[in-house]
């Protein structure tokens, strides 16, 4: 199939399968969890609650009045400011999201464990934010937790390294907890969060 028009070629990318069908990805301008209320951005545009991703296809990427016109597309009110290297006025327009999360599933921690069987519940990652290549996704974080068989936790692990490749983990989400939590980047300018993940086939080393 050609794609000759900008709208063929966004249609084409918007059934992208990205992860799991469970996946859903949700950027919104609040969320009761937070203090962040985010209702437009720094071009003035409205920022909507937006599925991202939807049953693990890439449903709505984020835009900008600028990337949205180049898509054929609205802006999703998704401009923020980034600061120069050579100064601290923050000048440069980039996407940015607001309060953008994993959507809950139903599972406790503890059912997620048990359909686990043997595994590691993973209690820390450490400098994720250099740990993960985005242009490739490819990834090697730092971790450590509790290693479990057959359900039951049988000793603990550090100084690991979880390695792999985001488009991988999320097409391997077996199940999602209903603990939904939220951090804040740490240029405070948004908010990410997401439940505990059951992922299959992640591979663990020293």
């Amino acid at each position: 199939m050609i794609l000759g028009s900008t709208e063929d070629r966004r249609m084409a990318e918007l059934r992208a399968e990205v992860g799991s069908p469970l996946l859903n990805v949700t950027n919104a301008p609040d969320h009761p969890l937070t203090g962040y209320c985010l209702p437009v951005d720094h071009e003035g545009s409205a920022c909507p609650k937006t599925a991202v991703v939807k049953d693990g296809k890439l449903a709505n990427p984020l835009y900008t009045l600028s990337s949205a016109k180049k898509a054929g597309a609205a802006s999703t009110g998704s401009a923020g400011r980034i600061a120069q290297m050579t100064g601290i006025t923050p000048i440069n327009i980039t996407t940015v999201p607001a309060v953008i999360y994993i959507e809950p599933g139903g599972r406790t921690q503890e059912e997620l464990i048990a359909e686990m069987g043997d595994g590691l519940f993973l209690t820390y990652c450490l400098d994720t934010f250099h740990a993960i290549n985005l242009t490739s996704g490819e990834f090697s974080i730092p971790c450590g937790g509790v290693y479990y068989r057959e359900g039951r936790p049988v000793g603990t692990v550090s100084q690991m390294i979880m390695a792999g490749n985001l488009r991988d983990m999320f097409r391997n989400i077996a199940s999602l907890g209903d603990d939904l939590t939220f951090e804040e980047f740490y240029f405070k300018n948004y908010c990410y969060g997401g439940p505990s993940m059951l992922v299959k086939g992640l591979a663990f080393g020293t």
